[in-house]
């Protein structure tokens, strides 16, 4: 890790280098409007999710791995993030992000997830790490005329409860934590109130309750304008357990008709916007970002999987490479143990040679659904027989990913 204070020297951060830290991610993130770092800010850093570079004395470059709980073929398993990755420019190519991003590794390794997803500002930069582009998503803004017709709706037996959303975090984490199985892709942060109040700060929460029971919620933020401009409302988040619960959403925005005019919400991106979401004017533009991209750190801590109908399935021997972790490579037995698929080192196999060979960036786009096999043998990250490539076609059908929560 190097001993001299003249050497760069990777370590996690210490307490008392929290305005230093965020005053590097002000500087490369250039963000308006956040020369000076605040006390709010300042709290929500947790020394024990940051790694950093350091020389004589001072950080050069860092990054985040705050932890999440991920909806993932619908399951909720542990997932690791990368966030808040920055290098000063004089310090930048010689390899300090690589050694970042090796320390993040292993930290997700010691707390057993298996997974890791990262908003990236360049695909192919982070490609070079083994993610896997899974989906962005779109950013649109409608009219709220569009939604009119949910004015009108039947809202008897719902309770409406708005408050601040900087002092409800908990309530709004174990709810979005219930509805994130059912939702592919959705990352829901173990997030403290320091680190909550911080990203919600001045926005609004709506908590929608029927028969005792949470059943939607959204995070937003409301410009009721002036007299020379019209208001709007952003929609950060909003989530139901039912279609029932997004109905009673669109009814409660669309009753803020008389002092607002557009709503500007996220969308998936296999999402029509013309279908379900009101009468939309011809060519409604929407905004696409960037993918999210996902990794398999650590195979051996991987989620096991429902198999459903392929529940039947032999077992597989897999040859996984994988030289940015290690212990990744080699091979691995795939196989359905009550129901659920699992993966365990095959350790010797008496000199046959597994059927398939595969990627890391194969198998992370297989269990995130976002190629088929097909796709991966022409992209050459697999290959194999017939019979096995069926196989992961039965075990691995392609899902809709989406994650409304950015980090």
């Amino acid at each position: 890790m190097g001993s001299s204070s003249s050497s760069p020297c990777v370590r996690q951060l210490r307490r008392s280098e929290r305005q230093e830290l965020l005053q590097g991610d002000h500087y490369c993130f250039a963000l308006p409007g956040r020369a000076a770092v605040t006390a709010t800010e300042l709290a929500a850093v947790r020394p024990e999710d940051v790694w950093v570079i350091a020389m004589e004395g001072k950080l050069c470059a860092a990054l985040e791995v705050p932890q999440f709980d991920q909806g993932l073929r619908g399951i909720l398993t542990p997932l690791g993030g990368i966030a808040g990755v920055w290098c000063y420019p004089e310090y930048r190519n010689r390899g300090f992000v690589r050694r970042l991003m090796g320390a993040a590794w292993q930290q997700m390794r010691s707390r057993r997830l298996g997974v890791s997803m990262l908003y990236p500002f360049s695909v192919p930069y982070y490609a070079q790490f083994g993610y896997v582009p899974a989906a962005g998503y779109g950013m649109v803004t409608v009219p709220l005329a569009a939604w009119q017709g949910w004015r009108s709706l039947d809202s008897r037996g719902w309770r409406v409860r708005r408050v601040p959303a900087e002092g409800v975090g908990a309530e709004c984490l174990a709810f979005l934590r219930t509805i994130a199985p059912q939702n592919h892709g959705w990352a829901v942060p173990r997030a403290g109130e320091s680190q909550w109040r911080w990203w919600y700060q001045q926005r609004l929460c709506l908590f929608l309750e029927r028969d005792g029971q949470l059943d939607a919620v959204a995070l937003y933020s409301l410009n009721n304008g002036t007299g020379t401009t019209a208001g709007s409302i952003k929609i950060w988040l909003w989530g139901w357990r039912y279609e029932a619960g997004r109905q009673q959403l669109l009814h409660f925005f669309a009753q803020h008709r008389d002092q607002v005019s557009t709503v500007t919400m996220d969308v998936p991106t296999q999402t029509s916007v013309h279908h379900g979401w009101g009468t939309l004017p011809h060519l409604l533009p929407v905004h696409m970002a960037l993918p999210w991209m996902v990794r398999v750190v650590d195979l051996a801590h991987l989620p096991a999987i429902p198999l459903g109908g392929a529940s039947g399935t032999p077992p597989l021997a897999i040859a996984i490479s994988d030289s940015l972790c290690p212990w990744n490579a080699g091979t691995w037995l795939w196989a359905n143990q009550r129901g659920n698929l699992r993966c365990t080192p095959a350790g010797t196999s008496g000199g046959q040679v597994p059927p398939l060979t595969a990627t890391i960036e194969a198998v992370t786009a297989l269990i995130y659904g976002t190629h088929t096999p097909a796709e991966l043998v022409a992209q050459q990250w697999l290959s194999g027989d017939d019979r096995s490539l069926e196989l992961l076609d039965t075990w691995f059908p392609p899902r809709a990913f989406y994650n409304p929560f950015k980090f």
